[in-house]
């Protein structure tokens, strides 16, 4: 219809006989049918307007929902590996019990010495121990991982370990090789 309303036969005081009248000049009941034709097309705007602030509630909520779970992911992911060590304190793992040297490598001597990384002696490998023993001493090596040699931090990467626990570990990874 373009811009034309259909009117309907007496009900507009300047037409007579035509049915269609251009939306800008007619009138219907006293009332311009432009302004009908405005608070209708408002109207349908406000309904979804109401739509679309329910899908971006729902949107917020399951973001919201998401982001929880995400800081609980990130929170677990960036937690402290071990703990800060206090000369004179007694270990908070002493406790818990003894660890196995295997234990103590798996959680933190493996990252490096699984494979070798920078230098590090492979575990359970002759050609690697071997010739550190031998020159050095169980002794030494045991004092170097306490204290750091070349990459390797003091304590390794264990910030939970005591002497005993470090001892434990070398003597895991040496197991075999003399």
């Amino acid at each position: 219809m373009n811009g034309l309303i259909r009117i309907k036969e007496g009900h507009h005081p300047q037409i007579t006989t035509k049915s269609y009248c251009s939306t800008q000049n007619c009138r219907y009941n006293g009332e311009s049918l432009f302004f009908r034709q405005f608070y209708s097309i408002t109207a349908v705007f406000m309904e979804k307007l109401v739509k679309v602030q329910k899908l971006l509630a729902i949107a917020i909520a399951a973001g919201t929902l998401f982001m929880v779970q995400a800081n609980e992911d990130v929170a677990e992911r960036i937690k402290p590996y071990g703990q800060v060590k206090v000369a004179g304190a007694v270990a908070a793992t002493a406790a818990a019990g003894p660890r196995s040297g295997k234990d103590i490598y798996n959680q933190a001597c493996t990252a490096c010495h699984s494979s070798g990384v920078l230098g590090a002696p492979k575990t359970k490998d002759a050609a690697d121990w071997k010739p550190r023993l031998d020159a050095k001493g169980f002794d030494t090596v045991w004092q170097n991982a306490i204290n750091g040699i070349n990459a390797m931090p003091p304590m390794g990467t264990c910030g939970s370990c005591s002497e005993d626990d470090i001892k434990a570990a070398i003597e895991y990874m040496i197991e075999g090789v003399e």
